[in-house]
């Protein structure tokens, strides 16, 4: 299905007749959804194909509480646009799709690793969570967002359930990459699986002395890393992507993103946090987090690459760069 259609279709107050029309596809991400730059005369838009087991009731939930965010400028994210018919989703061609400012700027802060930057990414990441805990979300959305209230994090508890799952799983997965044709896949997933090995049981042990924890739940992007923080210059432009934004501990999103910024740089850790402490500031439960969230998160991310590969879920055109991330994972175990 044509993105041009689609604008022409449900959003034609974006279209003038005559008007030429770019369409350009996004470097596909991991989540399943695809992504067009779509640009007339002096705008550009995203236009964004969700996955077809999104629902389109956690779509609705996650635009209501980014309309609320969109009402604050010092927070640059894309509020979905309404169509035609006032909703802000289309049902195009069997698949829900959605319409947004493309934002400017570009994911390069390893490139560019200024203070300057790390500032502006922290503070903004903190004012999205501040913001985000004042939201109330109407009854029909609570399966995905809850109001702000104090509980054990989730996202431990999953974690745990993980790590038995796979100690299970091993031996079938160590198996399966046997008889993995890519060469390079067979060596990470077999890397992955003795990091799995010699790890698993110690994280397992960190995990279980955080579960008990009382924390903040609050919504989170939960899928925050590297890609998702958009600049110019040092100016932070953008913070995108939140397909999987959900009720959790604000201690997901920090772990998840200074991982993928820093890996286990602990200096960098501690630079980062004191930025984004400058405007929300951490409990003692929330620091005791970072780092078994930080770990597992790893350890079971790269797992989560090996499940997908058994279930035919990576694409001939995402395998490249799958392996670019999993090299990486496994640099971190090694770390470990």
């Amino acid at each position: 299905m044509s993105p041009a259609i689609l604008l022409e279709r449900f959003y034609p107050t974006l279209l003038h007749p005559g008007q030429p029309v770019t369409v350009t596809p996004a470097t596909p991400g991991f989540s399943g959804a695809r992504v067009f730059c779509v640009e007339i005369e002096q705008s550009a838009f995203c236009v964004r194909q969700w996955p077809i087991e999104m629902p389109r009731e956690r779509l609705m939930a996650i635009h209501g509480l980014l309309r609320h965010l969109g009402g604050h400028a010092d927070v640059p994210i894309p509020v979905p646009l309404p169509s035609e018919d006032g909703g802000s989703i289309v049902n195009f061609g069997g698949q829900l799709w959605q319409v947004e400012p493309w934002l400017p700027g570009e994911a390069d802060f390893d490139q560019q690793p200024t203070e300057a930057r790390l500032a502006a990414a922290m503070t903004g990441l903190a004012k999205w969570h501040h913001l985000a805990a004042q939201y109330e979300p109407p009854h029909r959305d609570t399966n995905w967002l809850l109001p702000c209230h104090e509980d054990r994090s989730p996202t431990v508890s999953a974690r745990l359930r993980g790590l038995v799952q796979w100690r299970a799983d091993l031996s079938e997965a160590e198996r399966r990459l046997m008889l993995e044709p890519d060469n390079q896949f067979r060596h990470l997933g077999q890397q992955l699986t003795i990091h799995f090995r010699r790890l698993a049981d110690a994280i397992g042990r960190e995990l279980q002395q955080v579960e008990p924890l009382s924390v903040r739940q609050q919504p989170c992007i939960r899928d925050l890393w590297h890609d998702h923080l958009l600049f110019c210059d040092d100016q932070l432009t953008g913070i995108i992507d939140f397909g999987a934004v959900k009720t959790d501990s604000i201690a997901c999103d920090l772990s998840r993103l200074l991982g993928s910024l820093f890996g286990t740089d602990a200096s960098a850790w501690r630079r980062a946090l004191d930025a984004y402490e400058q405007t929300r500031p951490l409990t003692t439960a929330e620091h005791q987090l970072l780092r078994p969230l930080n770990r597992s998160g790893i350890l079971l991310s790269g797992m989560t690459w090996l499940q997908r590969r058994t279930e035919n879920r990576i694409s001939a055109e995402q395998l490249p760069r799958v392996i670019a991330r999993l090299e990486r994972i496994v640099e971190q175990l090694e770390a470990m």
